[in-house]
């Protein structure tokens, strides 16, 4: 069984003291640290080939649709921080910016009446749940057509 990258990293930080209260390294150096990249890099292609193939497998018309919800929630988000910085959302604006591949995936795999809950962090799954841009900017700006009129701000924008 092949060993994790993690276990591989864990491994390679242990230290020992040499007697004189200095750390000295258990692994050669440059060569071991290349072995760990090595056994790093080719789990990353295994990883790699996988998902390539399994993307090739799934529909486009699902793919594009992702790829649309991505884009949407990273435009949306984008806004958002520059009308926070006007200073026209009040109290803190949570951004999800980076991660909204993660709330497209998780998003999408749920079934239309599954419920979702959420703390912060959370335009992007409001607008892939179904509920509309312009009510989740509404709630962010305080304003009587968001989706919880405009009671919840950022961290209300999806319940």
């Amino acid at each position: 069984m092949a060993r994790s990258a993690t276990a591989n990293k864990a491994e390679s930080k242990k230290v020992r003291s040499n007697g004189n209260g200095q750390d000295k390294s258990l692994s050669n150096g440059r060569s071991d640290l290349k072995a760990v990249v090595d056994l790093m890099q080719a789990e990353y292609e295994k990883r790699r080939k996988s998902q390539i193939e399994a993307i090739k497998q799934t529909d486009k018309k699902l793919l594009r649709e992702m790829l649309y919800q991505m884009v949407l929630g990273r435009v949306f988000e984008e806004k958002a921080a520059e009308v926070y910085r006007m200073g026209k959302i009040g109290g803190f604006c949570h951004l999800y910016i980076g991660q909204e591949a993660i709330a497209i995936g998780s998003m999408m795999a749920l079934e239309p009446t599954d419920m979702v809950i959420t703390s912060y962090r959370d335009h992007v799954q409001a607008m892939v749940k179904g509920i509309a841009p312009e009510a989740v900017m509404a709630e962010l700006y305080g304003k009587e057509g968001g989706c919880v009129k405009g009671k919840g701000g950022s961290i209300g924008a999806a319940t």
